[in-house]
């Protein structure tokens, strides 16, 4: 690995090197348990170290399982990861084909509450209930609500010799509000194919501007991605004018808004 760095460093330093490790099981609870685990002593992946030495820009943990009470470790692996990646970008991949929607939606909010970057797979099957409107309805159905900071923390304490993992400290991951999700998905039957529907976050626009009465905060989703919570101010047919919490209002075209959460 430190090799592969020098490498990629030399040839195409703008490159990010990222790794992919499937895991299985739940999180080792000290060192000495990560060095009898099968990753570490038959497959050689100590990624814990490659985080820590700095040896690689993200660290992505493949866990794919179904979103069940008694399966789901995903919780356990998203504290342990945020706790133990130290300055290395943490991410989650989980298996859509093995999952409908809802528990999608479950397993997506585990992850994102610690800030942890989120991987679905595979395009070919994203989702066992999946429907030609599946990729329009995302970023209104597994990228809802708000996403949480990474820990910075020393991640592991002890000797080299006796290290305990900071997961058996670290504090639960947050609990996020519920996800109002669309008709489309409420009550889904296995078997059964959905019709999604993708929401109409923005009003209809008005011919003259008003001021929006409801002081409440809102998650508003830019079409480029960013995500920011603030008061709508005013809404015309051509803008929207945004407030952030101490900071100036701001003026956005209607056509960079892609939703707004609760809607006006």
């Amino acid at each position: 690995i430190a090799q592969l760095r020098s490498t990629l460093n030399r040839v195409h330093p703008e490159a990010t090197f990222s790794v992919m490790i499937k895991v299985e099981g739940t999180p080792p609870r000290d060192w000495a348990e990560w060095q009898r685990s099968e990753i570490y002593r038959e497959q050689m992946v100590d990624w814990i170290s490659w985080c820590r030495d700095g040896l690689i820009d993200e660290i992505v943990l493949e866990i794919h399982e179904e979103a069940n009470p008694q399966g789901n470790t995903i919780k356990e692996w998203v504290t342990f990861l945020n706790s133990n990646c130290y300055e290395v970008r943490p991410l989650i991949s989980v298996a859509g084909s093995l999952n409908f929607t809802q528990g999608l939606v479950l397993q997506f909010g585990q992850i994102r509450s610690r800030g942890i970057g989120t991987i679905l797979h595979n395009y070919a099957r994203p989702a066992r209930d999946v429907s030609p409107g599946f990729f329009p309805s995302l970023p209104n159905v597994l990228f809802r609500g708000r996403v949480g900071r990474p820990l910075r923390r020393p991640p592991i304490s002890g000797t080299i010799e006796n290290r305990n993992f900071m997961v058996m400290n670290s504090p639960p991951a947050q609990v996020l509000p519920p996800t109002r999700t669309p008709r489309a998905f409420v009550n889904p039957l296995e078997g059964r194919e959905l019709v999604f529907e993708t929401p109409t976050p923005i009003p209809t626009p008005s011919p003259v501007p008003f001021v929006v009465p409801d002081p409440r905060m809102r998650i508003i989703q830019l079409r480029s991605g960013v995500e920011v919570e603030a008061r709508v101010l005013k809404v015309t047919a051509e803008t929207i004018t945004i407030q952030t919490s101490n900071a100036p209002a701001v003026e956005l075209s209607r056509t960079t808004v892609a939703s707004i959460d609760p809607p006006l």
